[in-house]
This record gives structure tokens, C-alpha cells and sequence, in this order.
């Protein structure tokens, strides 16, 4: 979408129009359309587009849901456009690149963290496995859980370490999966604020201002922003190009952090498989089997 207002931009319609024309045509969800509407509003009442959209997401919002974030970075670069004189053809095609990175990114990472996945569902199944498992092999464990002291306890426990080691392998995929949701998003909006011709002092000022209006994910950007632009002003180059590889260069590390710990996810859920599923295996499926064979034995 935001490739597709930088096209139309450049052919030379008006912010205004970009919005109406995409509001109407488009398969876009009902938020995104929601969104387009009161940009489209705000552009024909002549008020700010930019604040329409952040009343609508909700400034800082945006925390690790892409979508969100997305929207509060493109209104950040209409901000920072506008104030700075920047060409906004040439930012929202920039933006649209970052943004068609880090969404390569997120698919590599889901892509990546689809094995894990698989492997915390077929722990939770695991316990309810051995209770089928020990009934074919003509153990009564069911009555011996549900029929018996021992049993109940062994259900109990059971059923506990299973919920804890389902719920402690969830939340160690959704820890492996959570970053930044717009990568580089401050580094490229200080590039766009110094293309406008303006100070390096006033670049900053206006980055910040911004990064506080939409409550924008900094990181350690700010101060790999300001190196960048201290390199610029003392050897006389493009702060702007600097700026831009900065911003590259984040985001390929956002993307290679994200499959390390993809990676070494498939070795910490050995964790959880150890401490609460295998326990609930023999719990609910071994021990009844046990307490199945020696209620036989004793009445005999």
C-alpha cells in the first residue's frame, strides 16, 4: 500500500486524492479501510493526515504488531516530510522498502520458529498419548485415575505439569518470535529530515519530536544516528546515504538476532519436555499402568 501511494504521488495527485482512491479499490481489511477513510477525511478537511492516523492507531500502540507500527511509521515519515521539505515520493519509497524488508524478516522468522511450533504442540499431547497408550495395551489406567487415591493424585499432578510445560513452551515461542516491529524506522526518518536541506541540529529536533508524537520503537538508533551524523558534518559526505546503510544495516541484524534465537529455541523447549512433560507422561500413563498390575497382584 505505501509502494502504491509513493506511485501515485510521483505521478503528481495530491495526498488528499492518493487517499480516496485507495479507500475505494484495494482488497484491504476492514481496520486498514477504517484508517484510509479518516486519512481521506483529514485530507479533505484540510486537517493534519498524519495526527488523523495516529488518533486512529493510538500513538505508541503500534509495540511489536506490525500492522500498527507500520501505519505510526508511515505517518511519522508524512510528519517529518512535510516539516523538513523532503521530496515524498522519493521517502515513501523508501519507507516501502524497509517495510518490505522487515516483512521478509518476520516470514523468515515464522518460517523458522514453524518447527518449534510443531514440537511444543506434540509435547502437550504427549501425556493424553500414554493414558490411550496404556488403555490399547489393556491397562485399566482411566478407573485407576479417576478411582483411586494414588491415581487422583497422579492425575492431579499430571494434568498440572502438562498446562505448566504447554503454557512455559508457549511463552518461550512467543519470546523467540517478539522484536522490533519497524526496524530502522528512526534511522530513515533522520535521513529524510537532513534530504530536506535543513540543519544537522535541526534534523535531530525534529526526529525526536516525531519519534515522541507516534511512539515509535528507538532501540539504540538515536545514537547510531548521531555518530552518523557527527562522521557527516566532520568529513563533509551525505548524512543522508550514511543514514540509509545505517538503517540497512539494522535491520539485516534484527533479521539474523531473530533467527539465532529461532534456532536455539529447538534446544531450550528441551527444558519444559524435560522438567513437566516427560513427568506428566509417567504420571498419568506409566504409574497408573504400575498401580493397575499391583492391584491385580494384591488381589490375587
Amino acid at each position: 500500500m505505501v509502494r502504491r501511494v509513493a506511485v501515485m504521488v510521483a505521478a503528481g495527485l495530491g495526498v488528499e486524492r492518493v487517499w480516496d482512491h485507495l479507500s475505494e479499490t484495494g482488497d484491504y481489511s476492514a481496520a486498514t479501510r477504517a484508517l484510509l477513510r479518516a486519512c481521506h477525511r483529514a485530507g479533505r478537511d484540510g486537517r493534519d493526515v498524519p495526527g488523523a492516523v495516529r488518533d486512529q492507531v493510538g500513538p505508541g500502540s503500534g509495540g511489536h504488531d506490525p500492522a500498527s507500527a507500520s501505519w505510526l511509521g508511515l505517518a511519522a515519515t508524512l510528519a517529518v516530510a512535510e516539516r523538513a521539505g523532503a521530496p515524498l515520493a522519493h521517502c515513501l519509497h523508501r519507507l516501502a522498502e524497509s517495510y518490505e524488508a522487515n516483512a521478509q524478516g518476520r516470514r523468515a522468522m515464522t518460517v523458522s520458529l514453524s518447527g518449534s511450533r510443531a514440537t511444543a504442540r506434540l509435547m502437550m499431547w504427549l501425556p493424553a498419548v500414554s493414558i490411550g497408550l496404556s488403555s490399547v495395551l489393556g491397562f485399566n489406567t482411566i478407573a485407576v485415575l479417576v478411582g483411586t487415591l494414588p491415581g487422583l493424585v497422579c492425575a492431579a499432578l499430571g494434568a498440572t505439569l502438562t498446562v505448566l510445560g504447554a503454557l512455559w513452551s508457549n511463552r518461550m515461542i512467543t519470546r523467540a518470535s517478539r522484536g522490533t516491529a519497524t526496524p530502522g524506522i528512526c534511522l530513515d526518518l533522520t535521513a529524510l529530515a537532513v534530504s530536506g536541506g535543513g540543519s544537522l541540529r535541526d534534523a535531530r529536533r525534529l526526529v525526536a519530536d516525531t519519534v515522541e508524537r507516534f511512539g515509535l520503537e528507538e532501540g539504540a538508533e538515536p545514537v547510531i544516528a548521531q555518530r552518523s551524523l557527527a562522521l557527516a558534518d566532520r568529513a563533509g559526505v551525505p548524512a543522508a546515504d550514511l543514514l540509509s546503510a545505517d538503517a540497512d544495516l539494522v535491520r539485516a541484524e534484527h533479521t539474523a538476532e531473530a533467527g539465532r534465537r529461532a534456532a536455539s529455541l529447538g534446544v531450550a523447549l528441551m527444558v519444559p519436555l524435560a522438567v513437566c512433560t516427560l513427568p506428566a507422561f509417567m504420571l498419568l500413563g506409566v504409574v497408573p499402568m504400575m498401580l493397575s498390575i499391583l492391584s491385580t497382584v494384591w488381589v490375587w
